[in-house]
């Protein structure tokens, strides 16, 4: 058992400000347990989790206690995490006691993993044991602002962090607001924080430095980010599929009579679309085609004569060959989709006919049928989905214009069986998408002409099929043309449809689930141009990497790859500081230090970009959080794993103390006093309450050696500490909230300027200035 964050083997905790300066500050302990499983045969499950908190000094007060179940299953020789979940942080007085007894249950084991802990205040790997709060002074010169921390994370391993923005006194209301009297809140300029300068919280080097995402349209709207592009020439129809995350297959028919197959390289990002091998498939003008593993694909080609012919292909070699061929008679509808490596599924209606569903495999010998079986009912509309090898649902429009999913199991044994039905409500058409091995995505265009995604649960068993959530009825479309599910980490349910509009407009919609994943909420929009014909795949799931190709308005091929902005923290650095590494996410685009590459030196309060609203962002704010560097770890291994998109370097959270500010409760403080009220940040941190902070130090570091404060101009606050003005240079110099520049105001210095870095004299403005 390892017990997290931990320094010098005690338990680090976070002093939290008070809210005023009537009020005491606090303690926020953080807790992530890992458990190794030695037994090679056994699984183990921590039942029960208690820490008991005590106090060894004879003035302390009474301990406390904790408890919490987290039911974790570790398997035999693997290591399990469990970390504190959002509503579980532990708030403590200040000082807190002084050690925490840390005991862990497991089901079936008569003893318990014990292990007691000192408590000790988390110092920043710094000088100075805190950063700097990463906006200065001067950046809210205009006007009255002050920063805010409307969001603190406190789950995963961004326990400690933060989501900052910046609010403005609104004297009209006489309140602080987000945005500027006068504004709706619709455009990124509106907010008091889009633009300000953000600067590093401590000396560093940056590892990671990704700058080119688009700013999100509005707060409140996720981006659909366009990626790389590619145009072809004149197609009459088109079907996308995925191979592997840096390869995609599309099959195309042309106006002349017949189609092909191309294979098209990605690079991870999706920033380009190599084309790769193709071959003439033959002849026809409507075209499906299908995964059947990385290495293989089935496509279905309706001919002039109506007849649909069945293909797979071997994708391996220099050339794209076919393994084998089968025929189905003519069709009105017709889906088509894998099972497994070698067999796959399609769902057709006849003309007047019910909906057929067939069971095909390519064995190598050539294309044979497994199993059939005729509905009892036909549909002008179908959708068929693989949930798991040997597992298929079947959403269809049926006679009497209902949606209805039905959940089919294949087995070589009893071939085709149907298992659990479900309607929902009246459709002119549906598609469908793969979200887990036991749900599925359904979009539809209403009866009344509108966009609307459900989500349906499949019981382990097959035999039940409900739906669990769904959007509200929403842009009106002239036609439904895909669905695509955007898996991404533990993330589950997300999607992204194309629909045509009322002006021939192709248009992009992602949709993601609540919280407790009830209701879909749009959370992105994107035109995409004129088209009539479009076709949707995810490539590079863990990346949010998705891939269309469609017809456009002039009849022409368009293949376009978007990334979700859910996947990331947009525009952001990656610095590592000390032993820590800290992320700084959805900068303004286009206002990252384009001299920040990795490997690039940074020093305390240089700064670094804008505030913005890119990424998985809903209007203009920092984030930032900080994790440990796992032993081992040099900066040149960081900055290869960034690049790969590996973060095994990284450990558990730390905390986030600072410097350089002074807070309060932010109800409690107006344009007119905002320092009454007000404490000062000293290797404290920031949380639970909603705080307004003002930074105390600039650009510049004032050194005045006369005058005694407040000083007319300059700093109006004259703490001994953290911002000036300073009685002597040395002072100045070393502490770790000067500036650029330290300009002497005023008096005779007979000090000897002695300090461990080397330092420019000039003449500035008629006074002496010392700089880096």
């Amino acid at each position: 058992m390892h017990v997290e964050p931990q320094e010098n083997g005690k338990l680090v905790y976070l002093p939290v400000a008070p809210e005023t300066d009537t009020n005491s500050v606090t303690s926020l302990v953080g807790l992530w347990i890992v458990i190794t499983n030695t037994s090679l045969s056994d699984d183990i499950v921590l039942t029960s989790i208690q820490l008991s908190f005590s106090v060894t000094s004879s003035d302390g007060g009474s301990g406390e206690g904790f408890g919490f179940i987290p039911n974790l299953m570790v398997a035999p020789g693997a290591s399990g995490e469990w970390i504190l979940d959002e509503d579980q942080a532990i708030q403590l007085p200040y000082p807190p006691p002084d050690t925490v007894l840390v005991q862990c249950t497991f089901e079936g084991y008569d003893t318990s993993l014990v292990q007691e802990l000192e408590l000790a205040p988390y110092l920043a790997p710094t000088p100075s044991g805190s950063y700097l709060w990463p906006g200065q002074r001067d950046d809210l010169a205009e006007g009255s602002r002050v920063w805010v921390n409307p969001a603190s994370h406190n789950g995963g391993y961004q326990f400690f962090g933060h989501d900052l923005r910046v609010e403005g006194w609104i004297s009209e209301t006489g309140k602080y607001a987000r945005h500027k009297y006068g504004t709706d809140g619709s455009k990124n300029t509106d907010d008091f924080g889009f633009g300000i300068p953000v600067h590093a919280m401590a000396d560093g080097v940056v590892v990671k430095a990704e700058s080119d995402w688009i700013e999100n349209p509005a707060p409140g709207k996720y981006a659909i980010q366009p990626r790389g592009s590619w145009s072809a020439t004149s197609i009459s129809d088109a079907s996308a599929t995925y191979l592997d995350e840096n390869l995609v297959a599309t099959a195309v028919a042309y106006p002349e009579g017949y189609w092909r197959i191309h294979l098209w390289s990605i690079d991870g990002d999706g920033k380009s679309i190599t084309p790769g091998p193709s071959t003439l498939g033959g002849f026809g003008n409507q075209v499906q085609i299908a995964r059947l593993s990385n290495e293989k694909l089935v496509t279905a080609a309706r001919m002039a004569s109506g007849d649909v012919q069945l293909a797979t292909w071997n994708t391996t070699g220099p050339a794209i060959t076919q393994l084998s061929t089968g025929v189905l008679p003519p069709l009105e509808e017709l889906s088509l989709e894998s099972l497994t490596d070698t067999q796959f599924a399609t769902a057709s209606t006849a003309p007047g006919g019910a909906v057929k569903l067939d069971v095909w495999e390519e064995s190598g010998a050539g294309l044979s049928n497994l199993d059939s079986v005729v509905t009892a009912q036909p549909a002008t509309s179908l959708a068929l989905v693989r949930l798991s090898s040997g597992r298929l649902t079947l959403a269809r429009r049926d006679p009497m214009g209902w949606l209805r999913v039905t959940v089919w199991d294949y087995t070589d044994a009893n071939g085709l069986q149907q298992g659990g039905e479900n309607t929902a409500f009246n459709i002119s058409r549906v598609d469908a998408a793969r979200s887990t091995s036991t749900s599925l995505i359904t979009a539809v265009r209403t009866d009344g002409g509108r966009l609307q995604i459900l989500r349906w649960s499949v019981s382990e068993a097959g035999d039940s099929i409900v739906p669990v959530a769904a959007s509200n009825p929403d842009d009106k479309i002239a036609d439904l043309l895909g669905v695509a599910s955007v898996p991404h980490g533990r993330s589950r349910g997300l999607a992204l449809t194309c629909s045509l509009t009322a002006d021939d407009e192709l248009k992009l919609h992602y949709w993601e689930l609540n919280d407790d994943k009830t209701v879909y909420r749009e959370s992105g929009e994107r035109l995409v141009g004129a088209g009539n014909q479009a076709d949707l795949t995810n490539f590079n799931p863990a990346l949010s990497r998705m891939f269309g190709v469609y017809r456009d308005g002039a009849g022409k091929l368009q293949l376009r790859t978007w990334r979700i902005a859910n996947s990331g923290g947009g525009n952001n650095l990656v610095i590592v500081h000390g032993d820590c590494v800290i992320d700084y996410a959805h900068f303004r685009e286009g206002t990252i230090d384009p001299a920040l590459v990795p490997g690039t030196s940074v020093k305390a309060g240089q700064q670094l970009a804008e505030m913005g609203n890119s990424g998985n962002s809903t209007g203009p704010h920092l984030h930032i959080h900080a994790q440990k560097v796992r032993d081992g770890f040099s900066v040149n291994d960081i900055i290869a794993l960034e690049a790969a998109n590996n973060r095994d370097y990284r450990g558990a959270y730390r905390p986030l103390p600072f410097s350089c500010a002074r807070v309060w409760n932010l109800a409690q403080v107006n344009a007119q006093d905002s320092l009454v009220g007000s404490t000062l940040l000293d290797r404290m941190g920031v949380y639970f309450a909603k705080f307004a902070i003002v930074p105390l130090w600039s650009a510049e570091a004032y050194v005045d050696g006369g005058s005694t404060c407040p000083v007319e101009v300059g700093w109006q606050d004259c703490e001994s500490s953290g911002h000036g003005p300073y009685q002597t240079v040395n002072n100045a110099l070393q502490d770790d909230c000067w500036g650029p520049a330290l300009l002497i105001r005023a008096g005779h210095y007979k000090e000897s300027i002695l300090v461990d870095r080397g330092v420019v004299i000039r003449a500035y403005d008629g006074k002496a200035v010392i700089g880096q």
